[in-house]
């Protein structure tokens, strides 16, 4: 999972002086490949409303901080927020009331309809390791019947670091998805 994170962003790691323990974290200024990368695809967009997956809260806690303080209108959706926050905040997406959608793919596995009515554009900052049909269910919050043609054709994009444990788990989750079905 850390290797995976790295992949997002360089961590950080702090002491905490009276106990001793380790806390890894983002820098809101973290040397990042992908951030760079997901900026020029999402400034490439142009005004569409996007949905961005990662398999790690703190990268997407550290992606809305970052596309934040850059002028962009990026909300979390996360394992932290109460069903009735989620609904809130779904609705507000599909009122086009901010325009990036930063979730973990685990929290948006199931239990969610309509996002593909208003939103037809998806970057991959990490995949869920081990489990390919989890993945799946998240952009099937996306590509399913009833999306959208607003923006164009449907688009999935994963950012993928060359000869980083990215390759290894895509490799990974080709294979073991294939020999699933």
């Amino acid at each position: 999972m850390r290797l995976r994170q790295v992949a997002i962003a360089a961590l950080s790691v702090t002491v905490d002086p009276e106990t001793g323990d380790e806390k890894v974290y983002f820098a809101d200024d973290a040397a990042s490949a992908k951030l760079t990368a997901l900026r020029g695809i999402v400034d490439y967009w142009g005004d569409q409303p996007v949905g961005i997956l990662t398999d790690s809260k703190i990268g997407a806690d550290l992606t809305v901080r970052r596309m934040t303080a850059a002028g962009y209108s990026a909300r979390a959706w996360t394992g932290d927020l109460s069903r009735p926050e989620r609904e809130k905040l779904k609705q507000a997406f599909m009122a086009g009331e901010f325009q990036y959608l930063v979730g973990t793919i685990q929290s948006m596995g199931t239990g969610i309809d309509g996002l593909q009515k208003v939103c037809s554009k998806v970057i991959w900052l990490s995949e869920a390791d081990g489990n390919p049909a989890l993945n799946d269910q998240a952009l099937k919050r996306y590509f399913r019947p009833g999306r959208t043609t607003q923006n164009g054709d449907f688009q999935s994009v994963k950012l993928v670091l060359t000869g980083s444990v990215d390759e290894i788990s895509l490799e990974q989750l080709i294979d073991k998805a294939y020999r699933v079905r």
